[in-house]
């Protein structure tokens, strides 16, 4: 019966990845529009090129030989090897899988915590939540395994165990988490809040050698975070890039979120605490303080909003199921019951033809692939990669420093030009920052000339609607030397 039911959670947990695997293809060319992917691709060929991780700034002139301690650089090289091998196409297909794997991981563990129905409808909602955050960008990667180093803690914690996963579980874990992305301090700190209060609990219990085992696997874990080629210099940058005040107003994963931007994640955010207080869910000790924590950062930054729609549902499950038996899975409901459990529909469907789900969801996921290869259409968007304007600037032998939109950084990383600026803030400082946000935003006419002299731009490539492009088309010492509905290219006058 057991294995009969894992076969069926399995197959329901795959059926979900194809779903979604799918849904995220067909709209494949919004995978693409981050910047960040261009110079995160290129880092990857350089790091394959020259066999070593870079460690001073090359993208740029205006901080080219300072320190650059890449977070990201295992991601990078994966990246690098899958555009190498398949282009644009590979990238999206990886993008698609790595964020459909996220919502199956979800799926699995609510299925054995939860009714059927509800673990299903709970991790379509999760991945609903989620999909504006789906991109090509290594913080996908980060999810996969937050889930995972989640549901490790609450297996390890649950059921007043009290106790840390084994280090052969977390250690890899963290060894991988802190070479991909640089959240893996998040998963640093949930590990200490458990940490916490199993020592509490076994301090009171009197249960030394628990305590003991505690300890040193928190340590050890600890310790892995430093096997990097930067050693623990990745888990400082991480503090440096959320300190930066100026940038956490300016950039929009760094800002609070905006619920007037979309009313679903409004709605959604609240369901879950009115969930929580309509169902009476009890909360306690480290799976409140972990619920707390993500709750918080989720209403500070914008990106960590998304982590909190994947950790939410997963630290919820089992309390729910317990407060509340008919959210309970069937078999524990029954127990908890005096009469018997009316069956799952859904479930019972699924049992009698998982075999023939398997396959279709294969065959779909195949077909989908195949046609999804044939579209020309992928590629990134011209609001990121103004391949026209570049292409005019190499083509008239327009050289010297550029002033570009943050936006164009990646592609002309991409194109082998030195930028002003890019999307790694953290190479830049946040006073630079507000330097270039204060000049393209035109906050001060005289002191954006001021920047324009000082770092001694002799072209700018800029979105047509920034202020900066109108201040540019009325100055007789700049000629508009080319304009479409992307970019728009100036020329100093000499």
């Amino acid at each position: 019966m057991i294995k009969s039911q894992n076969r069926v959670f399995v197959v329901t947990a795959f059926a979900v990845f194809v779903l979604f695997y799918c849904l995220i293809l067909a709209r494949a060319p919004l995978l693409l529009q981050e910047p960040d992917t261009l110079w995160q691709i290129r880092t990857g060929q350089w790091t394959l090129e020259h066999a070593r991780v870079p460690t001073t700034d090359f993208f740029s002139y205006t901080a080219a030989g300072k320190p650059w301690v890449s977070m990201q650089w295992l991601s990078q090289v994966i990246y690098g090897l899958i555009f190498n091998a398949g282009g644009w196409h590979a990238m999206a297909v990886l993008a698609a899988a790595s964020s459909a794997t996220i919502v199956a991981i979800v799926c699995f563990y609510l299925l054995q915590n939860l009714r059927f129905s509800v673990a299903i409808g709970c991790a379509l909602l999760t991945g609903a939540a989620m999909g504006p955050h789906f991109t090509a960008r290594p913080h996908v990667f980060s999810y996969v395994l937050l889930a995972l180093w989640m549901i490790s803690l609450l297996d390890a914690y649950d059921d007043e165990k009290f106790d840390l996963p084994p280090l052969l579980s977390l250690a890899p874990l963290m060894i991988l988490w802190a070479n991909i992305h640089g959240s893996f301090t998040y998963g640093l700190t949930l590990l200490y809040i458990f940490s916490a209060c199993c020592l509490f609990h076994n301090f009171v219990a009197r249960d030394f050698a628990k305590c003991r085992h505690v300890v040193i696997v928190a340590a050890l874990t600890t310790a892995c975070a430093a096997a990097t080629p930067y050693g623990i210099m990745p888990a400082f940058m991480t503090t440096t890039l959320v300190s930066m005040k100026f940038a956490s107003g300016y950039i929009n994963e760094l800002r609070s979120p905006d619920f007037q931007a979309s009313s679903f994640v409004l709605i959604y955010f609240v369901a879950i605490f009115l969930v929580i207080a309509g169902l009476g869910i009890r909360l306690g000790g480290a799976r409140l303080i972990s619920f707390g924590l993500a709750a918080a950062t989720g209403l500070r930054y914008m990106r960590a909003l998304f982590m909190f729609f994947l950790l939410a549902p997963i630290i919820l499950a089992r309390p729910a199921a317990r407060c509340f038996p008919p959210l309970a899975p069937q078999s524990f409901a029954a127990e908890a019951s005096d009469g018997e459990v009316a069956p799952d529909a859904l479930l019972g469907l699924l049992r009698k033809y998982a075999t023939v789900v398997l396959v279709g969801c294969m065959v779909l996921a195949v077909l989908m692939t195949v046609s999804f290869w044939r579209r020309d259409d992928i590629v990134p968007s011209k609001a990121i990669a103004p391949e026209a304007a570049v292409d005019f600037v190499k083509g008239a032998n327009i050289t010297g420093n550029v002033f570009n939109s943050q936006a164009f950084g990646g592609y002309l990383i991409w194109s082998g030009i030195p930028v002003f600026i890019d999307g790694r803030l953290e190479v830049y400082g946040d006073a630079f920052v507000r330097k270039y946000a204060q000049t393209v935003g035109l906050t001060d006419v005289t002191k954006a000339y001021a920047v324009l002299d000082e770092y001694n731009i002799k072209w700018a490539i800029l979105n047509p609607y920034e202020p900066l492009v109108s201040e540019l088309t009325r100055n007789a010492s700049w000629d508009k030397a080319y304009a479409d509905a992307d970019a728009v290219v100036f020329v100093r006058r000499h």
